[in-house]
């Protein structure tokens, strides 16, 4: 349910009940776990920045992932993420072009001011042509936010971002290939892995999430489900006859960022459900073991 996280981690979380809603839990070490072996093998440690904003979005750091392999199933091939350096949140947001980067910007920057209340200051990026375009820098001049680029071939300069789309590869390819889910829903298991990892406790944060840091308040995981697991989603009276069924036996796809429900998709239609009337079998897959392609960790 929570995205595959280390065992240690997981370990640390049940002890300290930092979580509402995580019951105290025997983990054992010595147990692989197949997802995990999928995808966070091999990953490789970058030295942290020093410097840490004082407040939100004083800095927040952004960086394009994809061309991934496969189109999504709303036919999207990349993904730009925004990290609020202070409280490590992130949003993510779908594209069919990178060309579309400034677009979400705007969106994200809008629903920074409107929703949240709070400005962003400065914008730090790599030298890719999306982010440096005359356009680009057009806006940010209009609205009084500073640029940061990082040099020629210097990634780790936008470590931040840069870690931050590995993390959410690696965990949605575990995610993924625990379930055997086709690589067309990949964009619903990156935006159910930021999800969850928006909410899990941080060591640099004294053990307080992202959430935290940024909403002042302890998030829960109560609600949490296994990303790709059988469920049966209630169907309404006015959308059945006496005779008919009452549920719908779908997959469970994420959760909904404007309602409170769950998303359960059905793979046979390709029509989505958002529904707090859901029962949900844990422990099955919709989807046979085969070998499937998913994302690689390259941006």
């Amino acid at each position: 349910r929570l995205a595959h996280v280390g065992y240690n981690k997981l370990r640390e979380m049940s002890n300290k009940g930092q979580l509402i809603g995580l019951p105290k839990l025997e983990v054992r070490t010595d147990k692989v776990c197949p997802g995990c072996q999928y995808g966070k093998a091999h990953r490789r440690p970058y030295k942290e920045s020093k410097y840490r904003a004082k407040a939100s979005f004083e800095l927040v750091h952004s960086d394009v992932f994809g061309k991934v392999p496969d189109p999504s199933v709303g036919g999207k091939w990349y993904f730009i993420s925004f990290i609020d350096d202070f409280s490590r949140y992130t949003w993510v947001y779908f594209m069919k072009e990178k060309s579309e980067a400034l677009e979400k910007f705007k969106e994200f920057h809008q629903m920074v001011k409107n929703e949240l209340g709070h400005r962003i200051r400065c914008l730090r990026t790599d030298n890719g042509g999306e982010c440096t375009s005359n356009m680009f820098m057009v806006y940010m001049r209009q609205h009084g936010i500073q640029r940061q680029f990082t040099c020629a071939y210097t990634q780790q300069q936008n470590g931040v971002a840069e870690r931050k789309n590995r993390h959410i590869a690696e965990t949605c390819r575990s995610m993924m290939h625990a379930k055997n889910m086709p690589p067309r829903f990949w964009a619903e298991c990156v935006s159910t892995a930021v999800h969850i990892i928006n909410r899990l406790p941080m060591t640099r944060f004294n053990f307080k999430s992202p959430y935290e840091m940024l909403h002042k308040k302890k998030s829960s995981v109560s609600y949490f489900r296994v990303f790709g697991c059988v469920c049966y989603v209630f169907i309404p009276e006015q959308h059945r006859t006496k005779f008919d069924k009452k549920t719908q036996r779908c997959v469970f796809v994420g959760y909904d960022p404007y309602r409170k429900g769950w998303r359960c998709a059905n793979p046979s239609t390709g029509q989505v459900y958002v529904s707090r009337d859901v029962i949900f079998d844990e422990a099955s897959s919709w989807w046979s073991e085969e070998k499937k392609t998913l994302p690689d960790s390259s941006s």
